[in-house]
C-alpha cells in the first residue's frame, strides 16, 4: 500500500490596505486573484478574506479561521516554511502580491 501524500496548491492573492502602524489582532484583508476552494467552502476570484494578524518576532501570522489548512506565503514563498514562518511586516503593503 503507498502513502498518502498531502496536496497542495498555491493560489494568487493580494493585501489590501495599509498596516504601516500593524497590532495585535488587527484585521487583515486579503483580494483573491483566483477561485478557492477547500472542505466545502467556495469564494470566487475577487473575494475579499478577512483574517486576524499576530505579530511574533516582527512577523505577521494571518489567521482566516481555515484551521492551519491555509498559510499565506509573501511574493518570494517566504511565510510558510518551518524557520521561515510568518511575512515580514514590510511585505503588508496596498496590493502586494501573496500566495
Amino acid at each position: 500500500m503507498g502513502e498518502k501524500t498531502e496536496a497542495y496548491k498555491f493560489l494568487g492573492a493580494k493585501i489590501e490596505g495599509r498596516y504601516g502602524n500593524m497590532n495585535d489582532r488587527d484585521l487583515v484583508t486579503i483580494e483573491l486573484k483566483e477561485n478557492f476552494e477547500l472542505k466545502g467552502s467556495f469564494r470566487a476570484n475577487g473575494a475579499i478574506l478577512k483574517g486576524t494578524g499576530w505579530i511574533i518576532d516582527g512577523k505577521v501570522f494571518i489567521d482566516l479561521g481555515y484551521d492551519h489548512d491555509v498559510i499565506i506565503y509573501d511574493k518570494n514563498g517566504n511565510g510558510g516554511k518551518p524557520g521561515e514562518q510568518g511575512i515580514d511586516l514590510s511585505i503588508l503593503k496596498d496590493k502586494d502580491p501573496i500566495l
